[in-house]
């Protein structure tokens, strides 16, 4: 499968990081009608649905946190896997964790970056839920 090219696409031997950033605009299209608008870090859009999030690269920096959060796995990590579209365009498919009060986080969770923990609806345990190298 692949999204409908509302924003023309570069072959992405051509020129890798503009191809991200097209095919991620496409993809972000299609899915902006289903879940809303997209909460956006430096090189991911996150799409929020009931019980998992969708992550999709922006940028090559994006393609590569998607990649390792997917290789990841660790008690302490939350449940995540990649699914690829027809074209090899890598979306990270994580669950959805509850965001709790920074006060009550354990006291590891202070040490992650921004402190992006939150309660696994599956094990009822604390995982880091954006755990990307960039």
């Amino acid at each position: 499968m692949r999204p409908e090219q509302t924003t023309v696409e570069p072959a992405p031997s051509h020129n890798f990081d503009k191809w991200v950033k097209a095919r991620s605009a496409n993809w972000s299209s299609v899915l902006e009608e289903i879940y809303g608008p997209p909460e956006k870090g430096r090189h991911r859009a996150t799409f929020i649905a009931n019980d998992y999030v969708i992550k999709i690269p922006m940028c090559e920096y994006g393609v590569g946190d998607n990649e390792y959060e997917a290789e990841q796995s660790d008690r302490n990590l939350a449940q995540c896997h990649l699914v690829y579209d027809s074209d090899d365009f890598p979306i990270l498919i994580m669950e959805k964790v509850i965001m709790v009060d920074y006060d009550l986080l354990p006291h590891w969770a202070h040490n992650v970056d921004c402190s992006q923990v939150g309660l696994s609806k599956k094990t009822g345990r604390y995982v880091i839920y954006d755990f990307g190298l960039n």
